[in-house]
């Protein structure tokens, strides 16, 4: 008898883990696609056949594509805030902390097509504000805590107003996006990003500051 309960409770957790490792599968596939040619022109066929599964194994864990773009912003984000976090604790000083986030969103921007920002804000309102309701829970109380640690190591100016400051970054990188701003005809989506990114660094940091964020580039360079 115990051992028929042990072995219910196994398959249980069995089905469980398995359901889970599928979903996490598709969300990872989805978005490889999502990130190569945007979402509107993505269809459930194309992700099942790029998964290698059937359209009904599919829809067993995803409801619609609505949904499966809703799943992706959030995995999206909470890889996201496991990063950074991450880089919080590891990183030397607010310099090398705000460097390797440059280098991290070089290697993201070089794997997206612009136009997945697009086809979100325009097709996906949902999705859109889920991203503008979590990038200052996320991402902004970050950016706020790499400006007060960059000041108390005196490589950013001690006059900043670190809430003004957040609200311009993360205003900042999303213009980078918006196709009105730059089209994707006209501009390429790294070399703006990291224009204003630049701009955003010598507008906050020290003399110290600056000579230790061009130490990190030319390492980087090399």
């Amino acid at each position: 008898m115990v051992f028929a309960k042990v072995s219910l409770v196994l398959s249980v957790y069995s089905l469980e883990y398995n359901y889970m490792e599928t979903k996490e599968r598709i969300i990872e596939g989805s978005m490889e696609l999502f990130f190569k040619y945007g979402v509107r022109s993505v269809t459930m066929d194309m992700i099942a056949s790029h998964l290698g599964i059937s359209k009904k194994t599919l829809y067993e864990n995803v409801k619609d594509k609505n949904t499966l773009v809703e799943m992706m912003a959030q995995h999206h984000f909470d890889q996201e805030q496991h990063d950074l976090e991450k880089l919080s604790n590891t990183t030397e000083n607010a310099i090398d902390e705000i460097h390797q986030i440059a280098v991290q969103m070089k290697q993201m921007i070089r794997q997206i097509n612009p136009i997945l920002f697009f086809d979100i804000k325009r097709y996906y309102p949902k999705v859109w504000q889920l991203f503008d309701s979590q990038k200052y829970d996320c991402i902004g109380g970050y950016i706020i805590n790499n400006l007060e640690r960059g000041i108390k190591e005196g490589y950013y100016r001690p006059d900043l107003d670190v809430k003004v400051m957040m609200i311009f970054k993360m205003n900042q990188v999303e213009w980078a996006f918006d196709t009105d701003f730059f089209p994707i005809t006209e501009f390429n989506l790294l070399d703006v990003q990291m224009q204003l990114f630049e701009h955003f660094i010598r507008g906050i940091v020290t003399k110290k500051g600056l000579e230790l964020f061009e130490k990190y580039k030319e390492h980087e360079a090399n």
